[in-house]
């Protein structure tokens, strides 16, 4: 059975490419005193092949502690 392939749209040259697992990495948003109140945020990230632009493609939620 084929997998199925998911494409994702760079938001600037509009390139598509496949979200491979080995090219996921987490980014961090900390915007000084707004991460003071709201926390820091982390994000899915892929680079773009063709124009290398970062794309945000999923806020990361915190895991919940018991």
């Amino acid at each position: 059975m084929k997998k199925k392939t998911k494409l994702y749209t760079c938001k600037v040259c509009g390139e598509q490419f496949e979200l491979l697992k080995e090219n996921k990495y987490i980014g961090v948003e900390s915007n000084g005193v707004s991460a003071a109140f709201n926390g820091t945020k982390y994000f899915d990230c892929f680079d773009c092949p063709k124009c290398g632009c970062q794309n945000f493609v999923n806020v990361r939620l915190a895991k919940k502690e018991k």
